[in-house]
């Protein structure tokens, strides 16, 4: 539960990101995925780690989670851009 709610906290500093959302409008959801999102969703996450050092630990240490949360993030920016 904690982990989705620091998930959550991500998307909603990532869905400010104007920038983020021109990227997403303006490519299709692979090309977002894979090109775009990635350098946004590490930045995002670094500055986070700063905030909250323990609870994002476990993100960065993990491959296999930290692929998820990413591939997870990505999908669920995409749709809330498209929405907007």
């Amino acid at each position: 539960m904690v982990k989705l709610f620091y998930g959550f906290f991500i998307k909603m500093k990532m869905v400010k990101d104007d920038k983020l959302k021109t990227s997403a409008l303006s490519n299709g959801e692979q090309m977002f995925s894979n090109n775009i999102m990635p350098k946004s969703f590490d930045d995002t996450l670094q500055k986070s780690y700063f905030e909250n050092m323990e609870a994002y630990e476990s993100w960065l240490k993990d491959k296999e989670k930290y692929e998820f949360m990413r591939k997870m993030m990505a999908e669920a920016l995409y749709k809330a851009f498209l929405k907007d």
